[in-house]
């Protein structure tokens, strides 16, 4: 499964995943000779590599299950986070200005670039 910085979502198991399944395939590509497959996979496990190293700095540990969230999604996603959380205030939601609620949430998340597109992480 290919990832990419057009998710809204992006979780951590997954790229991990991909890195190692890219990993292998390139072993044995490498092995075969087959330099015109491996070309093709390379940009992209030099992406997710380099998306690995960002978010386990930012963190300051490595990262295995957390999600990173696409920079114009982050003020829907802390959204739909609190209306889950608080199903029975419904009425008080939406009266909450959500820009606001998720440029005081940044506070506590780490922004890192993927391939030229911030996401935040925690």
């Amino acid at each position: 499964m290919k990832i990419s910085n057009e998710e809204r979502l992006v979780s951590g198991g997954d790229v991990k995943a991909r890195i190692l399944e890219l990993e292998t395939v390139l072993r044995v590509l490498d092995m075969s000779d087959c330099d015109e497959q491996r070309d093709a996979l390379l940009p992209e496990f030099s992406v997710l590599k380099k998306l690995d190293c960002a978010v386990s700095y930012a963190l300051a540990r490595a990262w295995t299950t957390e999600v990173l969230v696409r920079g114009t999604y982050f003020g829907e996603y802390m959204r739909q986070r609190a209306e889950s959380e608080f199903r029975d205030g419904g009425w008080l939601l939406a009266h909450v200005d959500w820009q606001q609620v998720a440029l005081a949430a940044r506070m506590d998340w780490m922004s890192v670039e993927f391939d030229g597109v911030t996401y935040w992480v925690r």
